[in-house]
């Protein structure tokens, strides 16, 4: 979905899409608590991939929007670190303690809605998107951008990083729990592990790119990794 996200910002303006897709995105998880199958469970993540899909480059373009040129890089860095801090590290933990309180998932999943509805109230009442030259979605074809190096470059990057990331985290807590048999707050502490890390990375390293510069920065991590 974040490959229509032009048109559906020139259609809805940044703030509808951004509350709308955070919304929907919430609404979904909490619906998971009422799935009772396998197939519904796929094609309920698949909707909130849609959702995630929009939210994702709409958050971008609003934190650039606000951001100065000399903390672009650290502002778009700290906003990318929620989400390993909080998804990936203190959410599994979060999630292991209220499964050892309620004792079912699907309370778990009712619950962890409702931050998600908290904040696209709190953008609705307070974000005024930016108005000037600036504001205006450059209409462009999509070949555009895709005649760049630099773009072509960094799916190919995006594309092998995240297609680690998630199959990781998507297959580790049943390794933890099925094969290794440990304890479902074990689990989420070694999950959380990851979310940590990537929390301290983005937080540093795109700050690092503003004073070194982005290439440098880029190609050093993702050798790295």
């Amino acid at each position: 979905s974040a490959l229509f996200m032009g048109a559906a910002i020139r259609l809805l303006g940044t703030k509808q899409l951004l509350v709308l897709s955070i919304t929907l995105l919430s609404l979904l998880a909490g619906a998971s608590a009422l799935i009772t199958s396998l197939v519904g469970l796929v094609l309920l993540r698949a909707l909130m991939g849609v959702c995630e899909g929009a939210f994702t480059p709409v958050s971008i373009i609003v934190t650039d929007e606000v951001s100065q040129p000399c903390r672009r890089g650290l502002n778009l860095g700290i906003q990318q670190a929620l989400f390993p801090i909080i998804g990936l590290c203190l959410g599994p933990l979060l999630a292991g303690v209220l499964l050892e309180f309620f004792g079912s998932w699907r309370a778990v999943f009712a619950i962890i809605s409702l931050p998600g509805l908290l904040v696209a109230w709190y953008l609705y009442r307070s974000y005024k998107p930016a108005q000037g030259p600036h504001a205006t979605p450059i209409d462009r074809p999509r070949r555009t951008a895709l005649s760049s190096g630099n773009v072509r470059l960094n799916i190919a990057l995006m594309l092998c990083i995240l297609t680690c990331q998630f199959v990781l985290c998507a297959l580790l807590p049943s390794y933890l729990t099925d094969i290794l048999h440990l304890s479902d707050f074990s689990m989420a502490m070694i999950i959380s592990a990851i979310g940590l890390g990537g929390f301290f990375g983005q937080l540093v390293i795109p700050g690092l790119s503003d004073q070194l510069g982005r290439k440098p920065v880029v190609s050093v991590c993702f050798m790295l990794s």
